[in-house]
């Protein structure tokens, strides 16, 4: 220990009975600057605090909801219970800089109310507090503070509340040794930043969500792109707290693939490209994550039985040998090449046959593929109608994104790989036949859906919610904790003190609304591609920093 250090703890011991009167906030803020005290391990039950354990029953009052109770448990059952944001009755220094930063949620895009900032503040302010009060303080600073913590690193929403698929591995955080710290600190918001994202993407938004509250004081109409924000903030939380190198992020409104640096910063990408998504009529890209694993060259395309029956199908009932013009090969199950002819269209009408695409400059998958298998069958893909990536909205595809500049993927995903340079590449991609060449490691893949994104300059592009998820994640934001503190658990009264709030002003846009029930509904199947015949063409909008009238969608001749 340092001869400063030294000097802090003998100050520490001088100033203890003073601290009896005036609460041991005193201690905790002269410990809080002892870097001995820096993320130390907590001190668990063990030998004799085991004993305790189970003789020390919870106090009644105590009564922690089931998502924070197992942490509760670890922090308070070695120590009997005794209390960490006060003493004899008189809230500490740190436990009055926490509510102070709970008050301040906003700033991080969360909402106070979820974290029952009113009643803290109430008993925080009445001075001395009855054994019942202080136990309630205790009890639901605690609870606050770790849902905090959490809803920090994780999400305030559970992503699979949002995403039922989405699923990242299991959070690694010891949210009790973090409590802890917190009841020490009289800088909490230092802790709190650390367990933010640390993505500059994240901070940018975070920053710009200052400015447009300020300036929602006296403009209420950003109040929605305020909820915009948040919502993009919320999203970013989900992510790992750190990206493996390299990691692929497709941003689905934003039509945008790019590989981040560890912290994501803008203009720092390994490489970023456009591209084209999911149509919204149906044919969305899932919000998943998984690995690229192995990318193929002149790939061939097994055709899904639903793009066969809604598009090739009656092509071939038409003109068979319509679809011979674009290399495509009806099969049958024994993998036998068929005649194109009716009796071969009658067999796949049947479902005795299948469709297959040979590779070449009309395959709708373009030269390469990049796979990491899902249960969507959705991957990234080049493609032969180039020029969709200078539409301003490029929602088209079956579902997987298609690449405006593969080849250069294809590059920078094989430049450690012995034999690949780019003449062998490019020799691959205009082949006849299949080339399949297995990563060296897996790379994660995350196909993500924010409508904000932050700028360098401090402004926001606001993008068109083009499958309608924000409203939704809006809602699931409104909900409150099941349970917030064990006063309204008790009374089973509402636990926030003021009025119920009203959901989120986000308008659905009409390019996401449900289509009518007559219409067919394209779900994510198994190798869909990324284009389809031309249909009738639909407004589309640039993404912008702020909502104006949207532009008509040119129509284009697709792919099959």
């Amino acid at each position: 220990m340092s001869v400063q250090s030294k000097g802090v703890m003998v100050v520490v011991a001088h100033v203890t009975a003073l601290a009896v009167t005036l609460g041991c906030g005193l201690v905790t803020s002269l410990q809080a600057q002892t870097p001995a005290l820096k993320r130390r391990e907590p001190v668990m039950a063990t030998g004799t605090a085991t004993a305790q354990r189970a003789v020390v029953p919870m106090p009644e009052g105590w009564n922690p909801p089931a998502d924070v109770a197992a942490d509760l448990e670890r922090v308070y059952m070695p120590r009997n219970w005794a209390p960490l944001w006060s003493h004899h009755g008189v809230v500490t220094l740190s436990g009055r800089a926490m509510v102070d930063a709970l008050a301040d949620l906003e700033s991080r895009g969360l909402d106070p109310r979820d974290y029952d900032v009113d009643r803290l503040s109430a008993l925080r302010d009445s001075g001395r507090l009855s054994e019942s009060a202080r136990i309630e303080f205790e009890s639901a600073l605690s609870t606050a503070s770790m849902r905090v913590l959490r809803a920090l690193r994780t999400g305030r929403v559970a992503v699979s509340d949002a995403h039922p698929r989405l699923r990242f591995a299991s959070d690694s955080a010891d949210y009790a040794l973090e409590l802890q710290l917190l009841t020490q600190s009289m800088r909490p918001g230092d802790l709190l930043d650390e367990h933010e994202p640390p993505f500059q993407q994240y901070r940018l938004l975070k920053a710009a969500l200052a400015d447009y509250r300020e300036r929602a004081r006296t403009d209420r109409a950003l109040v929605p792109l305020i909820t915009r924000i948040t919502l993009a903030m919320e999203r970013w939380r989900w992510l790992p707290t750190r990206f493996a190198s390299p990691t692929i992020i497709v941003n689905i409104p934003e039509y945008r693939m790019y590989m981040p640096t560890g912290e994501g910063r803008r203009g720092e990408e390994l490489i970023s490209m456009g591209v084209v998504v999911g149509d919204a009529r149906g044919s969305h890209t899932p919000v998943f994550t998984d690995s690229l694993r192995y990318i193929v060259f002149a790939p061939n395309w097994n055709v899904p039985a639903s793009i066969v029956k809604s598009e090739l199908l009656p092509i071939g009932k038409r003109d068979p040998y319509l679809l011979s013009l674009n290399n495509y090969q009806i099969v049958d199950g024994r993998g036998k090449v068929l005649p194109m002819n009716a009796e071969s269209v009658k067999a796949l009408e049947a479902n005795k046959a299948w469709i297959r695409q040979l590779p070449g400059g009309t395959n709708s998958l373009g030269r390469v593929k990049f796979m990491f298998p899902n249960e969507f069958d959705v991957y990234m893909h080049d493609s032969p109608v180039q020029n969709a990536f200078a539409l301003d909205r490029r929602d088209m595809s079956h579902g997987c994104i298609r690449l405006s500049q593969p080849d250069a993927l294809a590059r920078l995903l094989l430049r450690n790989m012995a034999g690949w340079d780019s003449t062998r590449i490019e020799t691959a991609m205009n082949g006849t036949d299949e080339v399949r060449v297995d990563l060296a490691a897996p790379i994660p893949v995350h196909m993500m859906y924010a409508t904000a994104v932050g700028n360098e300059d401090g402004t926001v592009t606001f993008l068109d919610d083009i499958y309608g998820q924000d409203p939704a994640l809006a809602t699931l934001l409104v909900r409150g904790y099941e349970e917030m503190g064990v006063a309204a658990a008790r009374s089973g009264a509402a636990l926030r003190t003021g009025p119920a709030r009203p959901r989120p002003a986000v308008r659905k846009p009409a390019s996401a609304r449900r289509p009518p029930a007559t219409a067919p509904r394209r779900t994510a199947g198994p190798q869909r591609n990324a284009a389809r015949p031309t249909g009738a063409a639909r407004p589309a909008s640039k993404p912008r920093a702020v909502r104006s009238a949207s532009k008509p969608r040119p129509t284009l001749q697709r792919e099959h």
